[in-house]
C-alpha cells in the first residue's frame, strides 16, 4: 500500500509539474486572453506581454493650432479624448483634458493602416511585388488554391470597411482566432484562420500573412522592416508593437502604440500611397478612426462611436 501510494505521489507531482510549466510557458497568451474576455466594449484598454519598440524618426514637424469651431462641434458630439486634422500644411486639434499630440494611442485595429503606405515603399524595391501571387512566399500555400492571391488582394481585403476581429472564444488556446489575438504563434494563427469571405477574422489574418510576406520579402523581422521602410521616415517618435511570444513576430493586425500625432503623420503617408487623384477612404477600429484623402488626413480616438461626419471635416 506505502508503494502505491508513493506511485500516486509521484504521479500527481508529475502532472502538476507538468500543468504549471504549460501554464508558465503560455502566461502571456492567459494574460491577454483574460483581458480580451474581460474587456468591456469588445477592445482591452491594455494587453500585456511582450513588445517591441519601433524607432521614429525624421516625420514632417507639425504645427498644431486650436481647433477651428467645426472640429470642436464635432468632437464634443461624442465622447473623444482628441481630434486632429491636416489638410496640407494647416494641422488643428481638439483634446480633451489630459491628452495632447504626444499622448499614446493603441491604434487597435488601426494598425493594419500601416501596411498600405509600407507596401508602397516596398514595391520601389521590389518592383511587381503586389502582384505576384503569395504561395512564392508562404510555404504553407505552395500548393493551395489561396497561394495564388496577390499582396494587392490582401491589401484590398485589409482596406475595406470596418476592422474589429476580437476572438469568439479568447480562453481557448486550441481556437486558432484567439491565438491570432492574444499569441503565441501569430503566422500560424494567421494560415488556419484566413478564408476569403470570412468577414473581420480574414481581415486581421490578412493584415498578418502581409507581414510574414514583408518579412520573407526582406529577410527581417517584420518590426525592423516597419521601422526602416516606414516608420523612420513617416514618424517623429518611438512606437510599440505587440509581439506573440518573447523574441517573436510582431503584430500587424492590431495594438501598435504610437502617439496621436504620428497616427496622423500615417494617415498622411497613406494618402501619399494611394494617390492624389484618390477620394476619401476611412479606417475604423472600435475607439479610433482614421480618415484620408488627398494631402489630408484626420485622427480621432475616443471611447464609444465615434462623431458621425469626419469625413466631411476633410472637404
Amino acid at each position: 500500500m506505502q508503494r502505491v501510494l508513493v506511485i500516486l505521489a509521484v504521479i500527481v507531482l508529475v502532472t502538476v509539474s507538468l500543468g504549471v510549466g504549460a501554464l508558465t510557458a503560455n502566461w502571456p497568451f492567459w494574460q491577454r486572453a483574460w483581458a480580451w474576455h474581460a474587456a468591456d466594449g469588445g477592445w482591452p484598454q491594455q494587453l500585456s506581454g511582450p513588445h517591441v519598440v519601433v524607432r521614429g524618426g525624421d516625420g514632417v514637424p507639425l504645427e498644431v493650432h486650436a481647433a477651428s469651431p467645426e472640429l470642436t462641434a464635432a468632437a464634443t458630439t461624442a465622447e473623444t479624448w482628441l481630434l486632429m486634422r491636416v489638410r496640407g500644411a494647416q494641422v488643428d486639434a481638439w483634446f480633451a483634458p489630459g491628452f495632447d499630440a504626444g499622448t499614446l494611442v493603441d491604434g487597435r485595429a488601426l494598425t493594419m493602416a500601416v501596411l498600405a503606405p509600407l507596401y508602397a515603399r516596398l514595391e520601389q524595391s521590389h518592383p511587381g511585388l503586389i502582384d505576384q501571387p503569395v504561395g512564392a512566399w508562404l510555404d504553407a500555400w505552395r500548393q493551395d488554391a489561396r497561394g495564388a492571391l496577390t499582396p494587392r488582394a490582401l491589401l484590398e481585403l485589409v482596406e475595406g470597411g470596418v476592422t474589429t476581429a476580437p476572438a469568439v472564444t479568447p480562453l481557448n488556446p486550441f481556437s486558432a482566432r484567439a491565438r491570432l489575438a492574444s499569441g503565441p504563434g501569430f503566422h500560424r494563427a494567421a494560415l488556419a484562420v484566413f478564408q476569403p469571405g470570412n468577414g473581420p477574422a480574414s481581415q486581421a489574418a490578412a493584415a498578418q500573412l502581409l507581414a510574414s510576406i514583408a518579412s520573407v520579402i526582406e529577410d527581417r523581422p517584420f518590426a525592423v522592416v516597419l521601422q526602416e521602410n516606414l516608420w523612420t521616415v513617416t514618424a517623429a517618435g518611438d512606437a510599440q508593437l505587440m509581439l506573440d511570444r518573447r523574441n517573436g513576430q510582431a503584430a500587424a493586425h492590431c495594438c501598435l502604440r504610437a502617439s496621436a500625432a504620428d497616427w496622423l503623420r500615417v494617415g498622411l503617408r497613406a494618402a501619399e500611397a494611394a494617390g492624389a487623384a484618390s477620394g476619401i477612404r476611412t479606417a475604423v477600429g472600435s475607439g479610433r478612426v482614421l480618415v484620408i484623402g488627398p494631402e489630408r488626413a484626420l485622427f480621432w480616438a475616443g471611447n464609444g462611436p465615434a462623431p458621425s461626419g469626419l469625413e466631411m471635416l476633410l472637404h
